[in-house]
């Protein structure tokens, strides 16, 4: 039996084993798959369980929402992170992953509880394992799920270009993405830049920012931007970046009276 068929039948029976005590177990997702996952009522900000060969993860996941909404929840959690950590009986992972830019592994931000098992080439571990995990959520859903029904998403954004400076002809010429601190962001930009093979040696100008009134004018502004496929994109460049322009974005846009 493969892993996703292996983990998919051990959802099965910890989803039916728990929602018998507890009627909320049942809204996990079912279906043939490597996590299941409960929503929170925030969009995009889920609980959920992982399998892995020789541990199971209960896990909160933020994703889809593009990196800067992401981390924003992220980082309205990590306020609240000394209480947390003192409240949950098991201990989570040092550092609560938060999404990056270009890195497909880590297109969504996570805090993960390891639950370590025996190994799939036996389901011994699978009765205990669910009782574990049972107690693991439960204590996510009393200490970490009120913080989360209380995040908040970005309103006044901003859509920033950074000049690429130092590049080649077959190189892109800026990069462009939104925040709701584009400063804070260039930062982390020019770390990243900084080690990665082909733009170690770039220099990062935060060249201007355009300002939107609310977080989904600027995602549809973006949007928008992306969707350009000729004359004004770059191509991503794997574990770097997908928001690379040939043109400076905000001048293009300004040319067509799109602001």
């Amino acid at each position: 039996m493969g892993e996703k068929a292996l983990a998919t039948e051990f959802w099965q029976q910890l989803i039916d084993s728990l929602s018998s005590e507890d009627p909320w177990y049942a809204e996990f997702t079912r279906g043939e798959s490597s996590a299941t996952t409960h929503k929170t009522g925030i969009s995009g900000v889920k609980l959920c369980y992982r399998w892995r060969e020789r541990e199971i993860h209960a896990t909160v996941t933020i994703e889809t929402l593009g990196v800067p909404r992401i981390n924003n929840y992220m980082q309205q959690l990590k306020v609240h992170e000394d209480d947390i950590r003192t409240r949950l009986s098991r201990k989570t992972d040092d550092s609560w992953e938060e999404a990056e830019d270009g890195i497909k592994t880590r297109s969504a931000a996570r805090i993960i509880t390891r639950i370590p098992h025996s190994g799939t080439q036996t389901k011994d571990w699978w009765a205990d394992c669910i009782i574990k995990l049972r107690d693991t959520m439960n204590e996510y859903r009393e200490v970490i799920l009120p913080y989360i029904k209380n995040l908040k998403d970005i309103e006044e954004s901003y859509y920033y270009v950074i000049k690429l400076h130092n590049t080649s002809g077959a190189d892109p010429k800026y990069k462009a993405g939104f925040s709701v601190n584009p400063e804070g962001r260039f930062k982390q930009h020019v770390a990243k830049f900084s080690t990665h093979e082909r733009s170690r040696n770039w220099e990062l100008e935060l060249l201007e920012n355009a300002q939107f009134p609310t977080g989904k004018e600027v995602r549809k502004f973006e949007k928008k931007m992306l969707e350009r496929k000729t004359g004004i994109r770059s191509k991503n460049i794997e574990g770097l970046s997908f928001e690379l322009f040939e043109q400076n974005p905000l001048e293009y846009a300004r040319e067509r009276e799109w602001l």
